[in-house]
């Protein structure tokens, strides 16, 4: 008769079995935390410019680029006047930079947009 076979443990004790519970679980936990954005939808935003902004921009905004237009269009006057020994395309760079950027931010864009 043979004597019984003695087998070594390999999880080394009680330490090794929570070692071996807690790298499960913090694998577990690495998987849901990556997978959840992987799974979330996305929610799409209004279509347009809210109430506050359609108000700011009609009280605060459209005001202000009036008085920006109207300071750009008197400094148009000498700037191109110091312009003009250059020719016309300084002239339509002065006229871009001083009327028609103020101008543009007050009437061509939709009421709301910034």
């Amino acid at each position: 008769m043979l004597p019984p076979m003695q087998y070594r443990d390999t999880t080394h004790g009680r330490l090794g079995r929570r070692f071996g519970r807690g790298l499960a679980l913090l694998l577990t936990l690495a998987v849901l935390a990556l997978s959840s954005p992987a799974l979330a939808e996305e929610v799409p935003e209004a279509p347009g410019p809210g109430v506050g902004d359609m108000v700011f921009d009609a009280l605060v905004l459209r005001p202000t680029g009036l008085v920006v237009a109207m300071v750009g269009m008197a400094f148009f006057v000498p700037a191109a006047l110091l312009a003009s020994p250059g020719g016309s395309r300084p002239i339509s760079e002065a006229r871009d930079y001083f009327v028609r950027t103020p101008t543009d931010f007050l009437t061509a864009r939709p009421l709301g947009e910034f």
